[in-house]
């Protein structure tokens, strides 16, 4: 199955119709219309690193193994102490898994505590994947916040709290345990979320 895909770097092109023959999932949507794919690493690494680069490469790297998901960008869906997951993501429309299962329909419904289907399908095709998720995050995308005996404290991505721990999902929730569902120890090895950029959907002329 062969789709018309382009990014939103490459808009110009798609005018053109210069199309990009890549096994990616289309929806169907208006020509014009920006959309996000979604997977669960394979890649399993620590919570200690404080840059999203980081991260960003470990599931970038999970996605160079498919040669059609290589030709998009991923991002984690994480937060630091710097920058939040929502600033990070940037969601412009709806938002797929790569098998195309839709998991939420705006980035306001993406952030709104549920979603429609898991982001529980890994970048190597596995499915149904129930695996701890490093997120570092609120449920609305913000910094993560852990308990302790005094209160709260953050607990993000590289700022572990006062107990060397930080947030978690569950890749099998659809509840906001998608993104917190408890605190690990910032050494466990755990899997991430991956976001791609915006990916427009080809205007054609005739």
């Amino acid at each position: 199955m062969i789709r018309k895909w382009c990014t939103l770097g490459a808009f110009q092109l798609c005018l053109f119709a210069a199309v990009a023959d890549a096994d990616i999932f289309e929806p169907d949507l208006p020509g014009g219309t920006m959309y996000h794919l979604v997977f669960l690493s394979d890649s399993k690494d620590w919570a200690g690193p404080g840059e999203l680069s980081f991260y960003d490469g470990v599931v970038t790297g999970d996605a160079a193994a498919d040669s059609d998901l290589a030709t998009l960008t991923w991002k984690i869906i994480g937060s630091t102490d710097v920058t939040t997951a929502k600033e990070h993501t940037d969601i412009q429309g709806p938002v797929y898994r790569i098998d195309g299962r839709p998991v939420a329909d705006s980035e306001d419904d993406f952030w709104d505590g549920s979603l429609q289907n898991p982001i529980n399908i890994t970048a190597g095709g596995d499915r149904n994947v129930d695996a701890k998720v490093w997120t570092g995050s609120s449920s609305g995308g913000g910094k993560g916040v852990c308990g302790t005996t005094d209160g709260t404290t953050p607990c993000a991505l590289g700022r572990p709290d006062f107990a060397g721990e930080t947030v978690y999902g569950d890749s099998s929730a659809t509840s906001d345990k998608w993104i917190v569902d408890g605190e690990e120890d910032l050494f466990s090895n755990l899997r991430y979320y991956a976001i791609s950029e915006p990916i427009l959907i080809e205007v054609l002329y005739v």
